[in-house]
């Protein structure tokens, strides 16, 4: 079961879980920090940023964070997921990314887009369970199955007004 309800710990929690992955920039480690604190000054609703926690013996093991697409009607982004270097292999991202799906379908989301590298983006149905629908968020790119999902180019599924750092 993951947590739902940021709280102010968290800010600091998401900052040090997202430099401890060592795979994001400066500039990526502070917009992460930024959507957590757009979330509590205004909540999900008025920020448009909805997270899930990982919580672990020693802190904060996971999370993701996720919000409607603007412009768009039931869309949603997955704008992070990170899970601690030494939580990795154990099926926790993997937990996590079911999770935001199954929290997206709830808040009436039919499609979940997650940026698979700088140059393209996966597009897939918030709606299908099938594991086969639901490939890492790593190799999604590389699908090209018509039933698992749908891919569309950058230029479709980015626009202005709909990044992460929008606001």
């Amino acid at each position: 079961m993951f947590r739902d309800q940021p709280q102010t710990a968290d800010v600091e929690e998401i900052e040090r879980l997202v430099r401890l992955t060592g795979v994001f920039s400066r500039d990526e480690v502070a917009i992460a920090r930024e959507l957590i604190e757009e979330n509590l000054a205004k909540g999900a609703e008025a920020s448009g940023y909805h997270f899930l926690f990982a919580d672990g013996p020693d802190g904060l093991e996971g999370y993701t964070c996720f919000g409607p697409i603007e412009g768009t009607v039931r869309r949603w982004e997955l704008y992070w997921i990170a899970v601690d270097p030494h939580a990795h292999r154990s099926g926790l991202g993997k937990r996590l990314e079911v999770a935001s799906e199954a929290a997206v379908r709830a808040l009436g989301g039919v499609m979940m887009i997650a940026e698979a590298s700088p140059f393209s983006a996966s597009v897939y149905s918030a709606g299908d369970d099938s594991a086969r629908s639901r490939p890492s968020l790593r190799s999604r790119h590389k699908i090209s199955s018509p039933a698992a999902m749908t891919m569309a180019p950058p230029s479709q599924t980015w626009g202005a007004g709909n990044s992460p750092n929008r606001k």
